[in-house]
């Protein structure tokens, strides 16, 4: 669940416009996760391709090759560290 952390008061201000945080956090909450698929790359070796001029990164895992299903939220993205795919609910 994403939950915005903010003082009552604070107001963004956008185009003339004062928008309450837990509006945005309201819209952002109604919309549905939709189906992606995550994969990994090696950034420091590349894969073989026919034509010699293109270099195409090499894959390490696609989850749609090892039938795992994954859903994220379009409007809130997906972030890595520490070796661990981090995805908000």
């Amino acid at each position: 669940m994403l939950q915005f952390i903010v003082h009552k008061t604070n107001i963004i201000r956008c185009s003339g416009e004062n928008i309450a945080p837990v509006e945005v956090e309201a819209v952002l909450q109604s919309h549905d996760p939709v189906p992606g698929i995550v994969c990994a790359y090696d950034a420091t070796q590349l894969d073989a391709t026919s034509d010699p001029t293109t270099c195409r990164l090499k894959l390490l895992w696609d989850s749609s090759r090892v039938g795992v299903a994954f859903t994220f939220s379009k409007f809130c993205g997906s972030l890595i560290a520490d070796g661990r795919l981090l995805v908000p609910t």
